[in-house]
């Protein structure tokens, strides 16, 4: 993706080709844009791919899936829509990942506290569909009263997603405010503590909060994840995580 254009670029080898696979009216201020992008685990099967963006008008935040055809992105489908984006410019989230056959979507907390310690909002969480955008029956917070897409909540700012190849496990960066940036195991029905009233080096908020996994104390500005698994043996079977700061 390139954030800004709100451009889906197809690169084979190292050339980008002129043609892009689809070219989306977003509103990049801020951290607004074109944000994440996944592909179907099963890609040569299903030529699907999916797009987290800052849709222009109506301005929210939307998942759209694609299917992908001679590098043309076709047939589009949003699966997730109205997603607060107008709150403010930043603490959008972005990130897709699939594990286990799931869609993950991370979502930021529109600089409103309150809604990452909500369970009925979709805002600081990491959500979790099927891919054809279905809410799995077992997702922690459905209910009587209807399916939740929420996996995990207590989220200030998801920069990044990653799942470590051949399980299910899920792992986040997160920005924090003055302090702890943080990498979590994400895990089902957790409370990752950010929300009114936090304090710098405990746990969190709300109902048993999780300790990161990692924290840094100084701010780093970790950005996206990613396993490597390759031919470069002393790097791989690792977590990799970039950072801005």
């Amino acid at each position: 993706t390139e954030k800004n254009t709100g451009k889906v670029r197809v690169m084979i080898g190292r050339r980008v080709l002129r043609r892009a696979c689809v070219d989306l009216s977003v509103n990049s201020a801020g951290e607004r844009g074109a944000l994440g992008i996944a592909l179907h685990p099963r890609f040569r099967k299903t030529h699907h791919l999916y797009v987290f963006y800052t849709n222009a008008q109506p301005l929210q935040n939307r998942v759209t899936k694609f299917t992908v055809r001679r590098n043309r992105c076709t047939r589009p489908r949003h699966i997730v829509r109205n997603l607060d984006a107008s709150a403010s410019g930043y603490h959008n989230g972005g990130q897709l990942e699939f594990a286990g056959g799931k869609l993950f979507v991370g979502t930021g907390e529109a600089h409103n506290p309150l809604w990452a310690q909500s369970t009925s909002s979709r805002l600081g969480k990491v959500l979790r569909y099927r891919a054809n955008g279905g809410i799995p029956s077992n997702n922690p917070f459905s209910g009587p009263q209807g399916r939740s897409p929420v996996w995990s909540y207590g989220h200030r700012n998801l920069f990044g997603l990653a799942h470590q190849p051949g399980t299910k496990r899920l792992y986040a960066t997160e920005n924090g405010p003055s302090c702890d940036d943080e990498l979590n195991h994400i895990r089902r029905g957790r409370n990752y503590g950010w929300g009114p009233g936090y304090s710098c080096g405990s746990a969190g908020v709300g109902s048993r909060p999780k300790a990161p996994l990692f924290r840094w104390s100084s701010i780093v500005v970790p950005t996206d994840a990613a396993w490597y698994a390759g031919r470069m043996t002393r790097l791989s079977g690792s977590l990799y995580v970039g950072d801005f700061g």
